[in-house]
């Protein structure tokens, strides 16, 4: 099998351990490094086999990534660019975005976690800490509680 990865250190060393973590069970693996600029583009086209992306939060529902990745008909990029498509799965994903109670909701997602599982479109490999760091001197710095940072109000102070 072939496994697209974007050429930065990171992404081909877990591309690489995954490659050595298959060797033994027979399924030999090569690795098709491509300039991390095109690799979106070339996920999108789905000229690939296996690959390997990352995904960030932008909110904290599972909402956000559940839709894009498996509800091919209203999420995102065919189902993050996987062109999996499942119309149960789509029903599912589009009944978790209307179920307003909780325990109901997690009932749906449930059930959309049972699916993925059995069908396995997308496999979750790490969850990767990032580490900030920062001095007195930068000002208005903030990560949010999924991660993400805003820079447009950070600045460094001056004396």
């Amino acid at each position: 099998a072939e496994f697209l990865v974007g050429d930065e250190p990171t992404h081909v060393a877990i591309a690489e351990i995954i490659q050595g973590q298959l060797a033994p069970l027979g399924i030999n693996v090569t690795l098709r490094t491509i300039d991390p600029g095109q690799f979106y583009e070339t996920l999108s086209s789905l000229d690939y086999q296996m690959g390997y992306a990352g995904w960030t939060m932008d909110i904290p529902d599972p909402d956000e990534q559940i839709a894009f990745m498996l509800d091919y008909e209203k999420g995102g990029a065919d189902s993050y660019s996987t062109g999996y498509n499942n119309p149960e799965m789509n029903e599912l994903v589009q009944a978790a975005q209307r179920e307003f109670d909780p325990e109901a909701r997690q009932e749906i997602y449930s059930e959309i976690q049972a699916l993925h599982a059995n069908e396995v479109p997308h496999v979750p490999l790490v969850f990767q800490q990032t580490t900030f760091a920062w001095t007195d001197e930068v000002q208005g710095f903030f990560v949010n509680p999924v991660g993400n940072r805003h820079l447009e109000d950070v600045w460094l102070a001056t004396e």
